[in-house]
C-alpha cells in the first residue's frame, strides 16, 4: 500500500512539474507573441507614415503646380482684357455712353 501511495507522489509531483513547466512555457510564448506584435505594429506605423508623408509630398507638388497653372491663367487673362481695353477704350466707352443715353 506504502508503494501504491509513493508512486501515486510521484506521479503527482511529476504533473505539478509539468503544468508548471507548461505555465513557463505559455508565459514565454505570450511574453514573444507581444513582442512580435510590439514589432509589427512599429512597422506597420512606420509604413503608414511613409506613405502619409508621400501622399502629402505629391498632395502638395500638385497643389503647387494647380497654383501656379491657376496664376498664369490668370494673368493671361488681365493680359488680355488690358489689351482689348487699350485697342478698344474709346469704342467701348461710346458704347456705354449710348447705352446709357438710350435709357
Amino acid at each position: 500500500m506504502d508503494q501504491i501511495i509513493s508512486k501515486l507522489s510521484e506521479i503527482e509531483t511529476a504533473s505539478v512539474r509539468i503544468i508548471d513547466s507548461a505555465a513557463a512555457d505559455s508565459k514565454k510564448l505570450d511574453e514573444q507573441l507581444k513582442e512580435k506584435i510590439s514589432l509589427y505594429d512599429a512597422a506597420e506605423d512606420q509604413k503608414m507614415a511613409d506613405t502619409l508623408s508621400d501622399l502629402r509630398r505629391k498632395l502638395s507638388t500638385r497643389m503647387e503646380q494647380e497654383l501656379k497653372d491657376l496664376k498664369q491663367s490668370t494673368d493671361a487673362a488681365i493680359q488680355n482684357m488690358l489689351t482689348i481695353y487699350e485697342q478698344q477704350h474709346e469704342q467701348l466707352a461710346d458704347e456705354i455712353l449710348q447705352n446709357l443715353i438710350r435709357m
